[in-house]
């Protein structure tokens, strides 16, 4: 196996977040890994406060604000066997279960109009992408392909649906129709590792992160494959796992190497980087939607 291929999987595999609420508006969901396990944490962006939403010897990473911000999806392995998929009001509390089978489900995500979740499982015998409804109900498979998929993304006009899929050899960023039809990759980057998609705001571009030597960077790229920028060239650290604030004017990222992560920011344009997390082993930020 490849370095970058390793690399990705390493990627995958160490991943975390979520726990309890602010009043202000403006706030970060994200992972921590507290003695091997890890948890939901959340943070007034402005004032750096933190509050831990999830505990237990158990992990819940891979979490994702409802548009609305009332509640955040996530999956956890709380019920001891595979990773499902669950979501919680924004303090923690009211925990409902929305997978039960003996897959692993993985990476999901509200779709823009907060009554559907998107995400990856392997119910099928490789990771496909499905969509379920907000209380469990009516699951979809959306791809029936033999190439494992991941990290998918609605489009906010609700169109589309940008993910990252693996033909074995590397990763590239794929847009299809919501219906699961008219796939295009738009990195096409052969023999590099393209993955963790996210939109913009008014759909005209979509944040990924890159392997740029032996590392993560983040790129941005047109949402039909042209203009692709690279927005970090970290030397010696990972950065990954990039979101928009809802402005669009910045950039929430993680960056370190191995479980020694923390989260920053910078400039939409990759200007004015700024660390916003001392701990280590901080993964996967996303920022609360304002409410509207």
């Amino acid at each position: 196996m490849q370095i970058k291929q390793i690399l990705f999987l390493i990627s995958l595999i160490l991943s975390s977040s979520c726990s309890r609420s602010y009043n202000e508006q403006n706030k970060i969901v994200f992972n921590r890994n507290i003695g091997g396990y890890d948890h939901i944490f959340i943070m007034n962006y402005d004032t750096g406060k933190e509050v831990q939403i999830t505990t237990g010897n158990y992990s819940s990473n891979y979490c994702s604000w409802s548009p609305d911000g009332k509640r955040i999806v996530f999956r956890s392995n709380r019920a001891g066997g595979p990773f499902e998929i669950y979501t919680m009001k924004a303090d923690g509390t009211d925990v409902l279960r929305l997978t039960n089978n003996a897959a692993g489900d993985d990476t999901p995500t509200w779709t823009p109009d907060g009554k559907r979740i998107l995400f990856s499982s392997n119910i099928s015998g490789n990771y496909d992408i499905y969509m379920i409804d907000d209380d469990g109900n009516n699951p979809v498979q959306l791809t029936t392909d033999t190439y494992d998929e991941f990290d998918p993304s609605m489009s906010p006009d609700g169109k589309k649906i940008a993910f990252s899929r693996t033909n074995g050899t590397d990763y590239d960023i794929i847009v299809m129709n919501i219906d699961g039809t008219s796939s295009v990759n738009i990195t096409n980057n052969a023999g590099f590792d393209d993955a963790f998609p996210s939109w913009s705001s008014d759909g005209s571009k979509i944040l990924y992160q890159v392997i740029n030597g032996l590392y993560y960077d983040i790129a941005v790229i047109n949402s039909d494959g042209s203009g692709k920028t690279l927005l970090t060239n970290s030397p010696s650290e990972d950065d990954t796992d990039a979101v928009w604030s809802p402005d669009n004017d910045e950039i929430i990222f993680a960056r370190g190497t191995a479980l020694s992560y923390n989260i920053y920011k910078m400039n939409a344009d990759g200007s004015n980087v700024k660390q916003l997390t001392t701990v280590i082993s901080n993964r996967y930020p996303c920022f609360q939607y304002r409410p509207k």
